[in-house]
């Protein structure tokens, strides 16, 4: 990651604790951060929208994340204020250290990737 990206990113992030069985995110509620765990466990599971008869878990570990709904909202979807859905519910197995990123931080870096790399290009077919 270019470190004009990268160093303003690290100064957004924040450290989050959650305890053994808390709620992080409920499927179908609005996602309004990315989650980067350092340590701990997160149970993540879903019922694709309430299907009958779907059920897929996952766990989440040190290393691991989650919110990436947040990626496309933040990349794609410039003029929406409405953050995404969760497509899953995820709580915590254990206590969990993380950092956080939000919403509305993430957008913001978005916009800057944006406007850096229209740079170059720019710079570059010139």
């Amino acid at each position: 990651m270019d470190q004009q990206l990268r160093d303003p990113l690290v100064d957004r992030l924040k450290p989050v604790l959650y305890t053994q069985d808390s709620y992080i995110v409920r499927e179908g509620d609005p996602v309004d951060e990315m989650l980067f765990i350092m340590r701990g466990n997160l149970a993540t599971f879903t019922t694709n929208g309430g299907i009958t008869g779907f059920f897929n878990t996952a766990d989440l570990g040190d290393g691991d994340f989650c919110g990436e709904e947040l990626l496309t909202w933040a990349l794609y979807d410039q003029s929406s204020t409405t953050f995404p859905l969760s497509t899953r519910t995820v709580v915590a197995k254990a206590e969990v250290q993380a950092f956080a990123l939000m919403a509305e931080d993430l957008k913001t870096m978005a916009s800057q990737f944006r406007k850096l790399h229209n740079k170059e290009l720019q710079h570059t077919f010139k």
